[in-house]
């Protein structure tokens, strides 16, 4: 926190993706994310103090986009068999 105070200025855009259970299906969040928003999420859940300034004034936790009483699926969804099974120190 020996930075700027004010957490005002944006940097680059780093585009994210939440894969989860409890991730809202077909979901598109159009709040603006900072590096801290998956903290600012755990310390609402838990009641936990803000690790720093960023965290505590600038971050949007990323609760729009989860949905933790009802998950999009409990079991493991089953994937296609690979077109080719791989082998270790094959290369082609």
């Amino acid at each position: 926190d020996t930075g700027t105070s004010g957490y005002d200025r944006y940097g680059f855009r780093v585009p994210a993706a939440v894969i989860c259970p409890y991730t809202k299906p077909g979901h598109v969040s159009h709040v603006v994310y900072d590096h801290a928003s998956v903290l600012k999420l755990i310390e609402r859940m838990w009641n936990l103090p803000p690790l720093t300034a960023r965290d505590r004034d600038a971050a949007n936790p990323i609760d729009d986009m989860v949905d933790f009483q009802n998950p999009a699926f409990l079991d493991r969804p089953k994937l296609a068999e690979p077109a080719r099974p791989w082998v270790l120190g094959s290369q082609s």
